[in-house]
């Protein structure tokens, strides 16, 4: 696992993140959200979990805990763990980010605007969007395109029922390649209209860091009450892929990675 960002200095307030997912063997996060954090005078210890459900309600409910992220395949049972729940993580069915308001765990989902906010400050959103996959990121991101007017046609393998509360399902094979595409599935697509938003070490796709760090500034704003500007985000996600790409490559090259 990834090591978190070094930070040194005196800062006003010290607090921790955690970071739920399996399997969680690389997170771009814990490196953009350490050093924002240090920036603004916070000494930030964001770190994975690994454990059941009722375990980690319990180290949510820490005093210096100010909240976590949740990634695949928690994000639905998450629900279940949360005090109260945001339009957003109601109407995706999942949640991948919790902070607390008033002593209580409320569950939130930043996924669907925080793609929206990254198309939209990059001149790429259309009237209509296509989304590859109908899981619980399609559902997000369905819901937010829906809910700012636009278009939404998910294409997936099989009806699930909650993709006419958004918009049209169509068969995965019939998806347009002339519209402009959210692939959500765990594997790239290639296309000229194709925006890919899952990562891996070594491979992490524009859209995937835009996504990311627009996602990660709603949940900083979420836990610290603070609004950090969404293109220090996109600059500092960008450079951490950049450094880890280098040190994934040389790796690599190096015969130390292991397929």
């Amino acid at each position: 696992m990834n090591k978190s960002f070094p930070t040194t200095g005196t800062f006003k307030k010290n607090f921790k993140i955690h970071i739920w997912g399996d399997p969680l063997t690389y997170s771009l996060s814990i490196f953009f959200q350490e050093h924002v954090a240090s920036l603004n005078g916070y000494r930030l210890i964001y770190s994975p979990f690994r454990g059941s459900g009722h375990s980690f309600k319990k180290i949510l409910s820490k005093k210096n805990c100010a909240g976590a992220n949740i990634t695949m395949p928690f994000k639905v049972e998450a629900l279940s763990m949360c005090d109260q729940l945001t339009e957003a993580a109601l109407c995706s069915g999942s949640v991948n980010t919790i902070f607390k308001s008033s002593g209580k765990l409320v569950g939130d989902n930043t996924d669907g605007e925080g793609l929206f906010k990254w198309m939209e400050m990059r001149s790429k959103l259309d009237s209509v969007i296509q989304i590859i996959g109908n899981g619980g990121s399609a559902r997000a991101i369905a819901y937010t395109f829906f809910k700012n007017k636009i278009k939404v046609i998910i294409c997936g393998r099989k009806f699930k029922g909650w993709e006419e509360n958004f918009g049209k399902f169509v068969s995965l094979e019939k998806y347009s390649p002339d519209i402009p595409t959210v692939n959500t599935l765990p594997f790239p697509i290639r296309g000229k209209n194709i925006l890919d938003i899952s990562y891996e070490q070594g491979d992490v796709p524009e859209s995937a860091k835009g996504m990311l760090a627009c996602q990660g500034a709603l949940s900083f704003e979420k836990w610290m009450d603070k609004k950090i500007p969404f293109e220090t985000y996109i600059k500092l996600t960008s450079l951490h892929a950049k450094a880890h790409s280098n040190t994934f490559l040389l790796s690599y090259l190096a015969g130390r990675h292991k397929e």
